[in-house]
């Protein structure tokens, strides 16, 4: 049973996934409404840039990547990122927990992904960033 896909907007939903997901888990998503699509990949893991040339050929040109630090650290690691929208709240966290990067080791400082920040604003109590990325040697 698909735990996800329950708001009015399932109708406008693609599940990106690879032929590791079962057939039944794929017949759940399309039964809550979702388009399901099967992509290149290794494992569990889609190939990101497979995913994104699909979705430029349905001329869909706006993606909200929403999930981990593996998944942060793999879009900035292919250059698939034009904006970031990062979130500060006040509190404090450690280990990976804290990390934009999937071992929690990061990058080195000479070779990190450098960003422009667009703009600053509050979000409740949260602070929101819009950064881009750099291009290299800017």
């Amino acid at each position: 049973s698909a735990k996800l896909l329950n708001d009015d907007l399932v109708m406008h939903t693609v599940v990106a996934t690879t032929t590791q997901c079962s057939e039944r888990r794929q017949a759940a998503y399309r039964q809550k409404g979702a388009e399901v699509w099967v992509t290149p990949g290794r494992g569990k893991r889609v190939s990101l840039l497979s995913l994104m040339k699909q979705l430029a050929k349905h001329e869909i040109v706006h993606v909200l990547c929403e999930g981990g630090s593996g998944l942060a650290a793999a879009l900035t690691k292919a250059n698939l990122v034009d904006e970031y929208v990062l979130f500060i709240a006040p509190r404090i966290l450690g280990g990976q927990a804290f990390s934009m990067t999937d071992s929690g080791k990061g990058w080195p400082l000479t070779n990190c992904p450098r960003l422009r920040f667009e703009n600053v604003r509050r979000s409740g109590d949260d602070i929101m960033l819009i950064a881009r990325p750099l291009t290299p040697g800017a």
